[in-house]
C-alpha cells in the first residue's frame, strides 16, 4: 500500500509540473516600417511583492528605461496597471526615448522601471485588479524598426517568485518544451494499472 501511495503522489507531482503559468512578449518586424508587440498567457503573483496599485501609463516603448507598456497612447489616454517587482530585470537594449504605440488591443501590461524614493526598481505591470491566473493578451504596433525603437534582439526574462515573463525581441525562436512532462502524463495510467496488478498478484 505504501509503495502504491508514494506512486500516486509521484504521478502528482507530475501532473502539478504540467501545470505552467507565463506570459509570453513578442517583439517583431512586420514591415519594413512597423514593429508588432504582442503578449499572451497568465502569471502566478503568489509571493510577489506589489509596488504600486492603480498607476496611470501610457503606451509605447521607452528602452532608455526598460519600458514597454502595453496601454492607450499617452496623448490620448492611459491605463491602469498594478506594479510587482521582479528579480531578475534584464535591460532590452541601448536606449532610446519614449515612442507612442498605435493600433493598441486587449489587456493592460507592462515591464517597466518603477521608481520609488529615488530608486529604480524593475517591476511587471498587470491590470488593475488582475487576479493571479487570469488570461491576458494584447497588441499594439510602431512606426520604426526593432533597432530605431531601441531593442536589441534576443530573449529576456523577467522573474517573480513564482512565475515568469519572457520577451522574445526580433527573429528569436522560444525553446523546444521538454516533453518529458506530457508523456509521464500519458503514462501514468498503465503505471498504476501495474502496480495494482503487481499488488493484487502478491495478495495471491
Amino acid at each position: 500500500m505504501y509503495k502504491l501511495l508514494s506512486s500516486l503522489a509521484a504521478v502528482g507531482v507530475v501532473f502539478a509540473g504540467t501545470a505552467s503559468a507565463a506570459i509570453q512578449v513578442f517583439v517583431t518586424q512586420s514591415s519594413s516600417f512597423e514593429v508588432t508587440a504582442e503578449f499572451d498567457g497568465s502569471l502566478d503573483l503568489t509571493d510577489a511583492n506589489l509596488l504600486r496599485s492603480g498607476v496611470r501609463l501610457g503606451g509605447g516603448v521607452n528602452a532608455r528605461f526598460n519600458a514597454l507598456n502595453f496601454a492607450r497612447p499617452a496623448n490620448t489616454s492611459s491605463d491602469s496597471v498594478d506594479l510587482y517587482e521582479v528579480l531578475t530585470f534584464p535591460s532590452f537594449g541601448p536606449g532610446q526615448d519614449l515612442t507612442g504605440s498605435n493600433n493598441v488591443s486587449g489587456d493592460t501590461f507592462a515591464i517597466n522601471t518603477t521608481f520609488i524614493s529615488g530608486s529604480a526598481i524593475g517591476s511587471i505591470g498587470v491590470a488593475a485588479g488582475y487576479q493571479s491566473g487570469d488570461q491576458t493578451s494584447g497588441s499594439q504596433t510602431f512606426v520604426g524598426t526593432i533597432a530605431s525603437l531601441g531593442f536589441a534582439e534576443g530573449i529576456y526574462e523577467y522573474q517573480l517568485p513564482n512565475d515568469t515573463v519572457t520577451l522574445f525581441v526580433g527573429d528569436v525562436a522560444p525553446p523546444d518544451p521538454v516533453p518529458l512532462p506530457g508523456a509521464a502524463v500519458l503514462f501514468a495510467p498503465a503505471l498504476l494499472g501495474g502496480l495494482a496488478l503487481r499488488r493484487k498478484r502478491s495478495a495471491a
